[in-house]
């Protein structure tokens, strides 16, 4: 006894793209003029004494050098293409291996008819190389 049931179906895998650069790149230019001011602050509060550059120097560059490499990367922002990373994707498939995955299914007493279309569910995952462990 087979159900189709949908696993997941309504939620859109490319949530996290956008079409358009253009406000991913306002957002980065506006981290950047931030985080120089911000470096501007840290570098004003360094210069106090010889023991904050020792101290916390070495703190402070990896934070500055982590928020300007990240804002900068937005700035340079490409468009996103569904179709290209899709492409690529199938591409990467087709000549790699896809990785073992194992579903552990314990049963610790819950109503069967609960367990059961767990069960079912994870049959119907969309993987090739799949390992189901129900114990």
């Amino acid at each position: 006894m087979k159900k189709n049931i949908p696993i997941l179906n309504h939620i859109n895998p490319f949530l996290y793209s956008k079409e358009s650069p253009w406000s991913t790149r306002l957002v980065g230019l506006m981290g950047l003029i931030s985080s120089l001011l911000a470096g501007y602050g840290m570098l004003k509060f360094l210069n106090l004494n010889i023991w904050y550059q020792i101290i916390f120097g070495p703190i402070v560059f990896l934070l500055f050098y982590n928020h300007v490499l990240k804002h900068a990367i937005r700035v340079l922002y490409r468009n996103f293409s569904k179709n290209k990373h899709l492409a690529f994707v199938a591409d990467f498939w087709k000549e790699n291996k896809e990785p073992s995955v194992a579903i552990f299914l314990p049963y610790c007493g819950e109503d069967i008819n609960v367990y059961s279309q767990t069960v079912e569910a994870s049959y119907q995952i969309e993987y090739k190389n799949k390992h189901i462990y129900i114990y």
